[in-house]
């Protein structure tokens, strides 16, 4: 695929293994800033899905932005969610910081 340009995406996780605590990310090739928030609003549409909770009014909005004016916005962003639920991002004995403090 030619790529002539854009930059390289680092999304750190957290760590898939408590005993190693060894670092894991997520390296991307990405064309342009807004591809951040496409990423971060997929975890966080994961996590919400993973704990059944129901999205914030700010991830909700984030969705409506992301896949506006993406051709098959929609489904980029259900393939990135798939992505992102397979880290497991909140398994773990790693405690979840409450919405609002």
């Amino acid at each position: 695929m030619a790529r002539p340009g854009g930059y390289t995406r680092v999304l750190r996780t957290e760590p898939k293994d408590k005993y190693s605590q060894a670092a894991s990310a997520i390296l991307e090739l990405v064309d342009g800033p807004k591809d951040m928030r496409f990423a971060m609003t997929a975890a966080a549409v994961a996590r919400d899905r993973e704990l059944g909770k129901p999205h914030t009014d700010v991830t909700q909005k984030n969705i409506d932005k992301v896949i506006r004016y993406r051709r098959d916005g929609g489904k980029q962003l259900e393939d990135m969610i798939a992505k992102v639920a397979t880290l497991n991002l909140t398994s773990g004995d790693a405690s979840l910081p409450e919405e609002g403090k």
